[in-house]
Parts: C-alpha cells; structure tokens; sequence
C-alpha cells in the first residue's frame, strides 16, 4: 500500500457533529486542520436518507429544547425550517385497537412518573430491579395497568435508547436540558453538518487504525494512509472506543479505560413505512399503541403530519431496537405494520420501508450513551480529558448534555478551545 503522508497542526478524527464543530472552531482561529472520516459523509449519527423520495432522519431528529441552544444558532444562520413536535398530540389505543381517551393517558402518566422518581431513590441498580420493588408495594394491580404501565416503560427505553435492565435507576435523569420546544428538520437534519462542513479540508474513507501520541507528535494510522500533527481531537463514538479495534499507543490511562468499560451505548432504531394514501389523521403528532405482552412496535410518529406525505415512523429502543436488526426486512414489515392493522380499518399495507440498524453499523456501534448500573456523569467526565496531546470529545464526553446533538457539538468546541488555551500557555 502507497503511504501517503500528510500533515497538519492538528487533525480531528470523525467528521460528526463534534468532530465538524472542532475543525470549524480551530479554522476559524487560524489553526491548519485535517478532519479524518471513516464515511464517504460527514454528519455521522445525525443522516437524513432521501430514497423513499423525502428527506427522512434516520439518526437525530430533534433538535430538544431549542432556548440558548446552539443547533438553534446553527439553523437560524441557515435559516433552516423547523417544525414544533408536542408530544400531548397523541391518540392512543390499546392492544385490541379500541381507543384510549387522553384523561386515562393522562392518569396512567402521572402515576408512571411517581414510580419513576420513586424507583431513582433505589439506588444505581437495575431500572428493572428498581421499577420491580417500587411496584411491589402497589396494591390491587391488574393486567391492563401492567400492560399500560409496560408501554410507558418502553416510551422510557427508547427516549434513553436503553432497556430497563440496561439503565442505572438512580442516574436515568441525571443530565441537563435546555428550555423551550423540541423542533424537527422537515427538509433533513444533516443541513446541519453540511452547514459546518464547507470550507473544511475532510479527507473521507479513513478509516483510522492506529493513533501514536509522543511528545509533540501525533502518529494517525488509517486504512489509506498516514497523518502526522502536534495534535489530535478524537470524536470516535463511545461504541466504537470500546470495541477496541483502534490502537493508541501508548494505551489510554487506566481510569479513563475504566470509565469508557463502565460507560455504555445505547440503541434507538426507526422502522419508516411509506403507504399509497394515509389511512390515518393528520393532526395527531404521535400514535401510541399499548401492545399486548408479546409486541414490541407501540409508538409511531405521525410524519404526515409534518410532510404532508403518507409516512409514519416507528421507534424501537434497547433490546428490541437491536434485536430488529437481526430480523428479516419482511419480519420488521409485517411486526411494524401490526398494529396498524388493528387500530385503523382502512388499512392496506406499506408501499416502500426503510430501516436504521446503528448498533451493526461498524462506524457508530449503538446510537448514544447511556448510564448503566454502576455507572455516573462522573465517567462522561473522565472520558471528555485530555491525554498527552490527545483530547476527547463527542456526546458521550459531554456531562452536561450527554446523548444529544447538542451535546457533542459543545463538546467539539470545548475540546477546541482546550487545546488552544494549552498551546497559548507554552
């Protein structure tokens, strides 16, 4: 293989949200940049697929809270159109596809929310061992509250991309948020990206294999060659940091592995089903469907709603969204459509189907991170510090506002301005 090798002041690896939001930072500040992209794209978790002939996110959606939030920035400078998402314009149905009316929703709601806060109290355990003990202490249980009480769990495991055996109960709610409305990109998400994107030297296809950090020197083997800098940002998504293929030599310190073991990747997943005609009202943003025990497919967004077209999408999280990717694309067709069939009498099937499957995706690993048990905020910090003349961002460094878009974009900018600061005092 032809090594070619090229160098900069500083190289960033992956072109995401943090990675774009570094190299543009340190440009912009008269820095000479490289960004390294494993993709032939730049956005990475944030992707908006075109094939069902709309702009469809297959990744991030939402930009969630839009006061002081700097995606808002972002979008403004580009006016980008945005749309508000609330989620009490649902309607909901159960098992049989009878209708639920919104006083009970809002009963069982209330109550969901009363053992949650009860379970956090049980420590940094299983949410399942937590939720199990709280609900023991019910009274007169029966198997519709079971049932709707497990349909509002999974509405949990999907907003956290983590099942309930996955996620610590007491650190469930532990991060930040900003004010205000979540907002969707009716014309894609990766506007965004592509926004910060221009201008920036990204060398695509490099797939990194190797990062030697001595000294003044950063040493950055890829599947097509080699850089040199004085200096790395690493924006590697947390699954792929764990899965260990990339080697740094020398190792990364103990306590940051220690934390990156205990740290966890979630996984969300989308089902998209395009059909001939809506069968469906078009107000409505959300669809909610209590499933009887053995369904998992129970939330859909009503993207006719937003797009004037006849899509919705289907939200699985955890065990069920990965689960999903092992299935055939007949299989997911047939378990999404499901419910639909007993909930609305002019249904006729999907015409087209496309489907996310971030947790086989070798560039991504899962969706984001999430806290298990035993873990805390304080891992996502230990993540997020500088090593040497290696430092590190992306939405699993950010303590504040993990798991978010927003979140990795403030981590890239932080990691940015670290650097300088430190190359300032020398």
């Amino acid at each position: 293989m032809l090594v070619i090798i090229m160098k900069a002041e500083v190289i960033v690896i992956g072109a995401g949200m943090a990675g774009l939001a570094a190299g543009k930072w340190l440009q912009d500040n008269d820095y000479d940049v490289i960004i390294l992209e494993a993709r032939d794209r730049v956005g990475g978790r944030v992707y908006t697929d075109h094939s069902l002939g709309i702009p469809i996110d297959l990744g991030a959606s939402w930009i969630h809270g839009i006061k002081d939030n700097p995606i808002t920035d972002l979008a403004n400078q580009i006016n980008a159109k945005r749309i508000e998402t609330d989620y009490d314009e649902m309607i909901s149905f159960d098992y049989d596809g009878s209708s639920i009316d919104d006083k009970t929703v809002e009963e069982y709601e209330d109550w969901h929310e009363e053992l949650l806060e009860s379970a956090a109290e049980e420590g940094n355990i299983p949410m399942s061992e937590a939720f199990e003990t709280v609900l023991a202490e019910e009274d007169d249980l029966d198997e519709t509250d079971r049932r709707f009480l497990t349909y509002l769990n999974r509405t949990i495991e999907i907003t956290a991309a983590g099942s309930f055996d996955e996620l610590s109960a007491s650190e469930l709610d532990s991060d930040e948020e900003f004010d205000g409305p979540d907002v969707l990109f009716p014309n894609g998400y990766s506007e965004i990206p592509e926004y910060l994107a221009q201008n920036l030297n990204i060398q695509f296809n490099q797939v990194v294999k190797k990062i030697v950090y001595q000294n003044d020197q950063v040493i950055i083997e890829t599947s097509r060659g080699q850089f040199t800098c004085e200096a790395a940002i690493i924006t590697l998504p947390l699954g792929v940091l764990k899965k260990g293929d990339i080697v740094f030599s020398p190792p990364l310190p103990k306590k940051k592995m220690a934390a990156l073991q205990r740290l966890k990747t979630g996984t969300l997943n989308k089902v998209v089903l395009k059909f001939e005609k809506a069968f469906w009202p078009k107000d409505p943003d959300y669809i909610g469907y209590v499933p009887a025990e053995h369904e998992h497919h129970q939330e859909y967004l009503n993207y006719y709603h937003y797009s004037n077209k006849p899509v919705l999408i289907d939200f699985l999280g955890g065990h069920h969204a990965r689960n999903m990717e092992n299935q055939s694309e007949s299989e997911v067709k047939k378990l999404a459509e499901q419910p639909l069939k007993k909930i609305f009498s002019k249904f006729s099937p999907a015409t087209e189907m496309i489907r996310s499957k971030w947790n086989s995706d070798k560039f991504a690993c899962g969706t984001y991170v999430i806290l298990p048990p035993g873990s805390s905020l304080a891992d996502i910090a230990e993540l997020s510090k500088t090593v040497g003349n290696l430092y590190f961002a992306g939405e699993a460094t950010h303590d504040e506002y993990p798991g978010t878009v927003h979140g990795a974009y403030l981590s890239g900018v932080r990691a940015a301005q670290e650097l300088d600061e430190e190359w300032d005092e020398e």
